[in-house]
């Protein structure tokens, strides 16, 4: 074989692994951006105490809003799995004597300040009508210590948060995941194949009215003064009080001010057994929560309220566990919030 035909020959092998590894990234890319940076992959199966899925749920949303009439939306819920239990749309709207569609709850399971901020720059350029807003607020939302190994941040975070959040130990993390989302949300889609082998098959459950599907029953052994002290712990675990989360409340509180809507912050009830829990263990740490959500709220003359669980008949049958209320309570706040903030 000569020299040239050797040549020729190694060209044509190179040549062909070019084009295999461009068709290979072409693949990664189109799978990333229409399959692992959509909520809807991440919405099939069941994940137990997710509302299937934590990622998953934002698809949930997104088919309750596609079945509702934006136009029709004047009042809107911002907030976690609290807000989703306790502030029914529903139930609201027949307080004020109004339709039901004209009220939306966009609260998420879990959720932090950046995924409140992410849903609400979802939608808002989709709600031409929207007049008043409650954002609902708790400790939890500004512990910044697990911003980065939350799987909702690394699902929608972008560059500028991942920043925030970024250390020596998690830039190569947040820097590839916000790259390549297929790489970011491993865990996740790992998820999604255990559920399938396990024989599990895709749910896609018919929208909402007004929101995600609340939760309405915990079992007993959650309205204990155990259970209660370990939410609190977790809810405080490695406390610390700056960074994304807080960054990006402020950051939100500012936004929705700046587009002219009425915007009142709550915190919603929670048992006594609960609050003993904080007090005992996280009295300091609660306080300076209390100071920055003041804070923020005075700066963009903003009203923060704290709900106490005197509003509430009887404590005991109004939740169904330390911190969420069942039905009963749902009935009773929903109405009150109504009837205080948007009557």
């Amino acid at each position: 074989m000569t020299s040239s035909t050797s040549n020729s020959s190694r060209y044509q092998v190179f040549r062909r692994l070019g084009w295999g590894l461009f068709i290979a990234l072409l693949i990664l890319a189109i799978a990333d951006v229409y399959i692992f940076r959509s909520a809807y992959t991440y919405d099939l199966g069941t994940e137990k105490g997710a509302r299937g899925g934590i990622i998953g749920q934002w698809a949930q949303l997104d088919r309750s809003f596609r079945a509702a009439d934006p136009e029709r939306i004047e009042y809107a819920i911002l907030g976690d799995s609290q807000s989703i239990d306790a502030l029914r749309p529903d139930i609201m709207a027949d307080e004020l004597g109004v339709s039901a569609e004209s009220i939306f709850n966009f609260s998420v399971t879990g959720g932090k300040p950046t995924d409140i901020a992410y849903t609400y720059h979802q939608y808002i350029d989709r709600l031409p009508n929207l007049k008043q807003l409650i954002l609902v607020v708790n400790e939890h939302q500004f512990n910044n210590a697990d911003s980065a190994q939350d799987p909702k941040f690394k699902f929608h975070a972008s560059l500028q948060q991942r920043w925030q959040a970024i250390n020596k130990d998690n830039y190569g993390e947040l820097l590839a995941g916000w790259v390549f989302r297929s790489f970011g949300m491993r865990s996740e889609w790992q998820k999604l194949v255990g559920r399938y082998r396990s024989g599990e098959f895709p749910l896609n459950p018919p929208p909402f009215p007004g929101g995600i599907q609340p939760l309405l029953w915990s079992p007993p052994t959650d309205r204990t003064i155990d259970f209660a002290q370990q939410v609190a712990d977790r809810w405080f675990k490695n406390w610390q009080p700056e960074g994304v989360y807080s960054a990006t409340f402020d950051l939100l509180v500012r936004d929705i001010r700046s587009e002219g809507i009425a915007l009142t912050i709550v915190q919603l009830p929670r048992t006594d057994l609960f609050e003993q829990a904080i007090q005992t263990r996280y009295a300091e740490q609660q306080q300076a929560y209390f100071e920055h959500i003041l804070a923020t709220a005075a700066a963009n003359d903003v009203e923060f309220i704290i709900l106490d669980n005197a509003l509430l008949t009887r404590e005991v049958e109004a939740f169904r566990d330390a911190n969420h209320v069942n039905p009963q309570g749902a009935e009773q706040l929903s109405r009150y919030v109504a009837d205080r903030w948007w009557r």
